[in-house]
């Protein structure tokens, strides 16, 4: 079996086999340069199975695939956010919240 490695293309993240595809490498890149605020960490949905062998969980590839945009999905401790068609945005849900809990001292910290 043939181990296949993650690629990154112009802050972009694909699954290998994502980049023997020429027209859907393409389409994604057009894609990344047509958003207005092009997040960091903007990854394909290949990506996300390969990195996560989820193939092996059904349930969250198929709730990944009807995502809409603009809309988080949880797994494995990551939020992922589609961003477009193609194109989605994980981040690590213990730095979300930290971010969230350092918000909620600040105010209150102001507060008294």
């Amino acid at each position: 079996m043939q181990k296949r490695e993650l690629c990154k293309i112009e802050g972009i993240m694909f699954a290998s086999y994502e980049l023997e595809n020429n027209e859907f490498k393409e389409k994604v890149l057009k894609e990344a340069n047509n958003l207005q605020e092009k997040p960091e960490g903007l990854v394909t949905r290949g990506y996300i199975f390969q990195r996560t062998k989820s193939g092996l969980n059904t349930r969250f590839t198929a709730r990944l695939e009807m995502l809409e945009i603009g809309r988080t999905m949880d797994f494995a401790g990551v939020r992922y956010k589609r961003v477009s068609k193609s194109l989605f945005v994980g981040e690590d849900i213990y730095m979300i919240h930290s971010r969230y809990r350092r918000k909620k001292m600040d105010t209150c910290e102001e507060g008294t």
